[in-house]
């Protein structure tokens, strides 16, 4: 009687086993649930004061500094306290002016004047009521003599030269020049570090961040 009992209880258990097929949309089938894989790019983190690149290849950092002024001279001329300055030195003119030191400024009775090639002072000693002038002493005097450069030429370091400005550019000793706004643009670069956002792990063969989720599977 026990033999039939447990070999009817074997029949029993055989015909109840679960033979239902389950399916899964993405993922992996375990049992009645799908294993599903996800994956996504990780964070990429400069340090502070830096920002990621267009190309998110590099953190970069950037300052700017006013650019440096080079001037642009033709032949025949050198670069001079931020001039161009011709090389040929022009001789000074001598002037000869008739100038007395005794008469004021104000005085406007006596004068000085050129006569036969020589300078006279004509001073006003006596005034009349009226204004004018009763008595007048005259003498020669010395000419003063004024040396100047000529005309179209400066002085320059006590010498007298052309000075034109004929262009100038700016240059950088560090960094890229902005032309426009005559800087120089210095780029510093630092490695970035990456971070994956909570819960996921970095796959370090595949440089993603992952993450496995269980679905519930459905029957076929």
């Amino acid at each position: 009687m026990k033999k039939v009992i447990i070999l009817l209880s074997i029949c029993l258990l055989c015909s109840c086993k679960d033979t239902r097929e389950y399916v899964c949309d993405r993922g992996d089938l375990a049992g009645d649930k799908c294993l599903v894989l996800l994956s996504e790019e990780p964070s990429k983190i400069c340090p502070d004061g830096y920002t990621l690149n267009e190309d998110g290849t590099k953190c970069e950092s950037k300052m700017t500094i006013a650019a440096k002024p080079a001037y642009r001279c033709s032949k025949g001329y050198y670069v001079g306290d931020n001039k161009c300055v011709s090389e040929k030195i022009y001789a000074q003119e001598l002037k000869t002016t008739c100038v007395s030191k005794n008469i004021k400024e104000d005085d406007k009775l006596s004068k000085a004047y050129v006569k036969d090639d020589k300078c006279y002072e004509k001073i006003c000693k006596t005034v009349n009521k009226d204004g004018t002038c009763k008595e007048y002493t005259e003498k020669e005097i010395a000419f003063t003599y004024e040396r100047n450069c000529p005309s179209g030429t400066k002085q320059v370091d006590g010498e007298c030269h052309k000075v034109g400005y004929l262009g100038k550019s700016y240059s950088c000793d560090l960094g890229e020049l902005d032309e426009e706004n005559k800087k120089c643009i210095i780029t510093s670069e630092e490695e970035y570090t990456i971070d994956c956002k909570e819960g996921y792990t970095l796959n370090k063969k595949t440089n993603l961040c992952e993450k496995t989720i269980t679905e519930n599977a459905y029957l076929k």
